[in-house]
């Protein structure tokens, strides 16, 4: 689960969080906020997500497999449902609408992506890192979603949301 919380989880939720699952792609509903109270909220949620994450990464059992695993991947999943929920209710200023729609259906994918490695663990009865390695292409298409959802919080100044991840 480590490696997960490095190389996949590290590069979702370091992004920000993130990743999540249904949900609306609109902004949130309410009044707008300003861009200053939307990247507050926004590295707010970002900063909880992080804690949450950093306790998960530390409980890991590395050596975790099968159901064992899925529950430490369903965990990390349950952070990142969270953290994207929280910034699908954010609505600021217009001109930030379809950059955060575009932000949080990448986060949606590589959160997808992550369900699916789930389901390699528990059909192959495998360690996260087993997963990891048996399934590079999903693995690159989670990191591809990552780092365009990574871009995407760059640009609405959501800058705490993408610090650098822990120690791998």
């Amino acid at each position: 689960m480590r490696s997960l919380s490095v190389a996949v989880v590290g590069v979702v939720v370091a992004l920000l969080l993130a990743g999540c699952s249904g949900g609306t792609t609109a902004p949130g509903s309410g009044p707008r906020l300003t861009r200053a109270e939307m990247v507050n909220r926004a590295e707010a949620a970002c900063a909880k997500g992080f804690a949450a994450s950093e306790a998960l990464r530390q409980a890991a059992d590395p050596t975790a497999h099968g159901a064992a695993a899925a529950a430490e991947i369903d965990a990390t999943l349950g952070v990142l449902v969270d953290q994207v929920r929280a910034l699908a209710r954010l609505r600021g200023p217009v001109d930030t609408d379809v950059t955060l729609a575009r932000t949080l259906r990448a986060l949606r994918s590589a959160a997808a992506g992550v369900r699916r490695l789930r389901g390699a663990v528990v059909r192959g009865d495998l360690t996260v890192n087993e997963a990891i390695r048996a399934e590079p292409a999903l693995v690159r298409r989670i990191n591809a979603a990552s780092g365009s959802a990574q871009d995407g919080l760059v640009r609405l100044g959501f800058l705490g949301c993408v610090a650098a991840s822990g120690d791998g």
